[in-house]
C-alpha cells in the first residue's frame, strides 16, 4: 500500500516519513524474529533475542505510530518513550536507549536534513554504548556505531538524497554486521552473526525498501505467532549462562543518577547489566541470581515497578529439547527443583505481600527467608495472582518457540489466577496457547505439571493431553494437617467456628481438596502432640495398597515433621515415588507455619492413560 501523509525523502524527512519507514522497517524485524532466536548464542544462548526485540518494536508500533505525526521531534520522543515501555531483555534495552538518543538528537525539530538525521544516528549509538556496563565489539553495539558513521562518510562523498544515504549505510551495516563473527569468538564458534545486530540490519532492510518505493508492501499482523516451532539447532552453543535470572524493573524519580545507579549495580555479582532511559525514568536490565538484592539496590534510588524475572537455565533447556508442547505452571504448585528441572517446567510468580511489600514468589525469597519476614511482620501475609504482563511475557515467549503452550493453574476456585492466564492466553494465541484450571493447589497441582510435561515429552499434543489430565485430576488430591488454623482463618480460606471447635477439643485438623476445586475440613486427628503419626494412619487407611502413587511432601517452617511423614509414607506404600519439599508462600501465607501438606496421585504413564482413553499415541498419528 502507499503511504499516507508523507513527504518525498530527498533532502529532508519528517514525522509522517520516518512513521511510514518504521512501520515497514518493524514489520520486517518481526516477520523474521524466528531466525534472529535461532542464532541467539550471545550474551547467552537463551533464544529469545528476536522475539525480544520484536516485541520492544511492536510496542513501538502500538504506540507511536498509531496516528501520523508530522513533527519529527515528537514523533521520536514517542518512539523512544514506547521502546522503553516495551523494552525486553539485553537487546531490547539497548534498542530502546538507541531510540532515546536518536529522539535527543532531533528534539524540537519539525523535519531535518541528511547531516542532523546523521548526527542523531550518531547520537544514538552513542547512547547505547553507555548504557552498556561491559560493551563488547562484535555485537548490536558494533553495527550502530558503524552504520552511524557510515551516513557521515555518505554524506562527504555526496550522496543526493536520503534514498542514497539511507543505502549506503545498510550496505555499511551489513558488512559489519558479517564482520562480528571475526570479533567475537562465541559468534565464529557457533557460525553465526550476532543476533541483536541482525535484528537492527533486517529493521534497517525494512525502512529502505519504503525509501526506495514510498510503500508499505505488507501489513503487520495482529499478533506476534509463528506458524512452526523454531527450537535452537543443536550445533549452535553460546556462552554457559553465569547467572540464572534475567531480571528487569523501571526505576522512577526526579533527578535520577545514571552513574551512581551503574556504580551500585557494578557492585553485585551480576552481568549484562544496560540502564536505559532518561533522568526520570530508567529500565535497568541485568543478569543475576539474586533479584531480590538488584531491587533493594535500586530502591535506594527511587520507585521500581514493572519487576519481571525470566529464569534463563529453564528457557534455554526447554527449547532445546525439541518438544513441541511447552507446559507452564504458577509458583501455587509447590514442585521439588529436580523435577522442574528434569522436565524444564516453566513458572509463572505468585506475588506475595508483608506489610505493604510485594515480594515475587519464589525468587525474592526462599521458604525459610518468608517464614523469618512473616514472624517478624505486623500485619498478615496475602498472596496475588501473577499482573498479566507475566503472563503476557511467557506466553508471547513459548509462542516463539513451541508450537502450543499448556498453562496448569492453581484451583480458580480459590484465585484469579486462572481467570488471568486464560484472558492472556486468547489475546496472545487462541489456538496455540490454553490455560487449564487445575482445581488443586500446592502439591496435587504439581504433580498435575509434571504429569503434563511427561505427556509433552511423549509427544502428545495439548488437547490430547488436556484430556489425560481431566482423568488425572480425579486420581489427584492434597491433604495437609494444620496446628494452627489462624492462618488460614485470616486468610478467607476457612471460617472461623472451625477453628474455635478445633481448639476447644484440641484436635489436629485435615483439610483437603474437593472436586469442585476448594480446600476444606475432610476430617480431624484427636492429638496434637502425635499429629504426624496419626496423620500417616489417616491416609493410610483412604489408599489403597494395591495402587501404585505418586507422593509429594511440603512442609512450611516444619522440616522435622515433613522428613517423620514421608518416612512413614514410604514404609506404607514401598513401591510408591515419594519426593520431599518446602512449601512455598504461596500455600505458606495461607495456612501457617507448622503446616503439612501431602500431594497424592494414582501413578500411572501417559500411555496406560491414552490407552484407558482410547486415544491414538503419537506414533500412530
Amino acid at each position: 500500500m502507499t503511504a499516507p501523509d508523507t513527504v518525498s525523502a530527498t533532502d529532508q524527512v519528517d514525522g509522517a516519513w520516518m512513521r511510514c519507514a518504521l512501520i515497514a522497517g518493524i514489520h520486517r524485524l518481526i516477520s523474521n524474529r524466528d531466525y534472529i532466536n535461532r542464532i541467539n548464542v550471545f550474551p547467552v544462548a537463551d533464544s529469545d533475542t528476536g522475539t525480544n526485540m520484536a516485541l520492544t518494536m511492536h510496542a513501538v508500533l502500538t504506540g507511536a505510530t498509531r496516528q501520523v505525526q508530522h513533527h519529527l521531534g515528537r514523533f521520536m520522543e514517542e518512539v523512544a518513550d514506547h521502546a522503553l515501555d516495551g523494552a525486553r531483555g539485553n537487546s531490547g534495552a539497548i534498542f530502546a536507549q538507541y531510540w532515546q538518543g536518536f529522539a535527543e538528537g532531533v528534539a524540537g525539530q519539525e523535519h531535518v536534513d541528511m547531516q542532523r538525521f546523521a548526527l542523531a544516528a550518531q547520537q544514538g549509538a552513542s547512547s547505547a554504548q553507555v548504557a552498556i556496563a561491559e560493551p563488547r565489539e562484535g555485537t548490536l553495539l558494533t553495527v550502530l556505531t558503524d552504520h552511524a558513521r557510515s551516513m557521515q562518510q555518505a554524506i562527504a562523498d555526496g550522496a543526493a538524497n536520503f534514498r542514497e544515504l539511507l543505502e549506503e549505510a545498510l550496505a555499511s551495516a551489513r558488512r559489519s554486521l558479517a564482520n562480528t563473527p571475526k570479533q567475537l569468538d562465541v559468534l565464529a564458534a557457533a557460525g553465526v552473526v550476532d543476533a541483536g545486530a541482525q535484528g537492527f540490519v533486517d529493521l534497517l532492510e525494512g525502512m529502505q525498501d519504503f525509501a526506495e518505493t514510498g510503500e508499505i508492501t505488507s501489513v503487520l499482523p495482529v499478533g506476534l505467532k509463528l506458524e512452526d516451532a523454531t527450537p535452537v539447532p543443536k550445533h549452535v552453543h553460546g556462552e554457559e549462562a553465569e547467572h540464572r535470572y534475567c531480571t528487569e524493573c523501571m526505576l522512577t524519580a526526579e533527578g535520577l543518577d545514571k552513574r551512581r545507579l551503574r556504580e551500585a549495580l557494578a557492585d553485585l555479582e551480576a552481568s549484562s547489566l544496560v540502564l536505559a532511559g532518561t533522568r526520570s525514568k530508567m529500565r535497568i536490565h541485568i543478569h543475576t541470581n539474586d533479584p531480590q538484592e538488584v531491587w533493594g539496590v535500586c530502591q535506594r534510588f527511587g520507585d521500581i515497578s514493572r519487576e519481571k524475572v525470566d529464569d534463563m537455565y529453564t528457557q534455554y533447556e526447554s527449547v532445546r529439547s525439541g518438544k513441541r508442547l511447552a507446559i507452564l505452571a504458577d509458583t501455587g504448585a509447590d514442585i521439588p527443583d529436580e523435577l522442574l528441572e528434569q522436565h524444564n517446567l516453566h513458572l509463572v510468580p505468585l506475588r506475595v505481600t508483608i506489610d505493604d511489600h510485594q515480594y515475587i514468589d519464589k525468587v525474592s525469597f526462599d521458604a525459610t527467608d518468608f517464614y523469618r519476614r512473616v514472624a517478624e511482620a505486623s500485619s498478615h501475609p496475602t498472596t496475588s495472582q501473577p499482573p498479566p504482563s507475566d503472563y503476557r511475557r511467557q506466553f508471547e515467549f513459548l509462542d516463539s518457540h513451541f508450537k502450543e503452550t499448556l498453562c496448569v493453574s492453581i484451583s480458580a476456585a480459590l484465585s484469579g489466577t486462572w481467570q488471568a492466564a486464560d484472558s492472556v492466553a486468547k489475546r496472545v494465541s487462541a489456538e496455540r496457547i490454553t490455560a487449564w484450571d487445575s482445581r488443586q493447589v500446592s502439591t496435587s497441582q504439581g504433580l498435575l505439571a509434571v504429569f503434563a510435561a511427561e505427556c509433552a515429552e511423549a509427544g502428545y499434543t495439548s488437547e490430547q493431553t488436556i484430556q489425560m489430565l481431566e482423568f488425572m485430576k480425579g486420581r489427584s488430591r492434597s491433604f495437609a494437617i494444620v496446628r494452627d488454623l489462624s492462618f488460614a482463618v485470616r486468610g478467607g480460606r476457612l471460617p472461623s467456628w472451625v477453628k474455635s471447635v478445633a481448639d476447644w477439643l484440641r484436635l489436629t485438623a485435615v483439610l483437603g481438596t474437593r472436586p469442585d476445586g476448594i480446600v476444606g475440613p475432610v476430617g480431624a486427628l484427636f492429638s496434637r502432640r502425635r499429629a504426624v503419626a496419626g496423620f500417616a494412619r489417616w491416609l493410610g487407611r483412604r489408599l489403597n495398597k494395591g495402587q501404585a502413587y505418586r507422593l509429594i511432601v511440603a512442609n512450611c517452617a516444619a522440616p522435622a515433621d515433613g522428613r517423620e511423614l514421608a518416612q512413614l509414607l514410604t514404609e506404607r506404600f514401598p513401591d510408591s515415588q515419594l519426593w520431599e519439599v518446602e512449601a512455598g508462600a504461596a500455600l505458606g501465607a495461607h495456612a501457617g507455619p507448622g503446616c503439612v501438606i501431602v500431594g497424592i496421585q494414582e501413578y500411572f504413564t501417559p500411555k496406560q492413560v491414552a490407552d484407558r482413553l482410547a486415544q491414538p499415541s503419537p506414533e500412530d498419528a
